[in-house]
């Protein structure tokens, strides 16, 4: 944010083609500060030292499951559930030094977008501070389960073996970095809907 001149009590929007900064929530056409964002990342993976479930791997709409060990039992005692939903199967296109660098596994055939789990949005305020110094202290696993992560699998005959949880976290250098900002085209949107792209913000801090 200091690199870009951005106060720390602006709301991120994206207005008129380019993604903005304003202290107001809701901006209005002359509050709005122009300033684009032209770059998202670099973001670093960390491994999160779970182990997921898949149940329905190959649905629009499939749900991942953890069990709620050790310490991540606070998460049943603010009353989120051991289950979240997932994004589509896609396969790796990386070559193997990239993945490297971007700590996947370099047998990795596919991977997908977990979600927060369910109820994460709806934690109390008193639980809230207690999770916070989870995610605070750098704590990967709760990290993936209420911000969101990648999960990785190899494809062996037919069927698809998980391997490995990566969180996401910005770095200063290195690590991947998404390209654009593009411009956006309304069959993006109709072909994002068909394949049950579109999923509730879960993440609590961008609702309120």
């Amino acid at each position: 944010l200091e690199a870009v001149d951005m106060p720390l009590d602006h709301s991120i929007f994206y207005h008129e083609g380019a993604w903005c900064h304003s202290r107001s929530p809701f901006p209005s056409t002359k509050a709005t500060n122009k300033s684009p964002i032209d770059t998202l990342g670099p973001f670093q993976m960390k491994m999160a030292n779970l182990t997921l479930h898949f149940p329905s791997i190959f649905d629009k709409h499939g749900q991942y499951s953890v069990n709620f060990d050790s310490d991540l039992r606070i998460l049943d005692q603010a009353d989120v559930l051991n289950h979240g939903s997932h994004g589509p199967l896609s396969p790796v296109t990386l070559d193997d030094e990239s993945k490297i660098s971007a700590s996947i596994p370099t047998n990795a055939t596919h991977f997908l977008w977990c979600y927060p789990l369910v109820g994460v949005t709806q934690i109390a305020t008193s639980m809230r501070h207690l999770l916070d110094a989870h995610l605070l202290s750098g704590d990967s696993r709760f990290s993936f389960l209420m911000v969101g992560g990648f999960a990785y699998f190899i494809k062996i005959g037919p069927e698809y073996h998980f391997l490995k949880a990566n969180e996401l976290t910005q770095t200063e250098a290195g690590g991947l970095t998404f390209d654009g900002p593009f411009k956006w085209k309304a069959g993006y949107t109709e072909r994002l809907y068909r394949n049950g792209r579109f999923k509730p913000v879960t993440i609590s801090s961008l609702i309120s």
